[in-house]
């Protein structure tokens, strides 16, 4: 019998401040930016940018405790999708699909921000 996987771990930085919106149909919906670094040839450290979409009532968690710069432990799937686009043809779009965010603290050297 064959098997299939389509799952993912990150531990990484968010790169921006989460964007939360709905869908037309009502659905709640979170994105967010997420870097992670690899090391490269030699010593050299990568980094890589992930596009991360939380649904639902993950959606209101990452709006409410994930902020830019956190990091963040996300465990999901990867999606490709088709994107529209104003100009130009449609192009694919590779995004995690978040089942879990779970903020790990702050970026390194930061302290917490009182108005938060």
């Amino acid at each position: 019998m064959s098997r299939c996987v389509n799952r993912i771990l990150l531990i990484g930085h968010v790169g921006n401040v989460p964007e939360v919106g709905a869908t037309t149909t009502g659905a709640r919906v979170a994105t967010f930016r997420m870097a992670t670094d690899r090391r490269g040839p030699g010593d050299d450290r990568k980094t890589d940018w992930h596009t991360i979409v939380a649904w639902g009532p993950l959606a209101s968690e990452v709006e409410r405790w994930v902020h830019k710069g956190d990091r963040v432990f996300v465990e999901g799937r990867i999606e490709t999708r088709t994107a529209k686009s104003r100009r130009g043809p449609p192009r694919e779009v590779t995004e995690i699909v978040a089942e879990e965010v779970i903020p790990l603290g702050m970026h390194d050297g930061a302290r917490p921000d009182p108005a938060r």
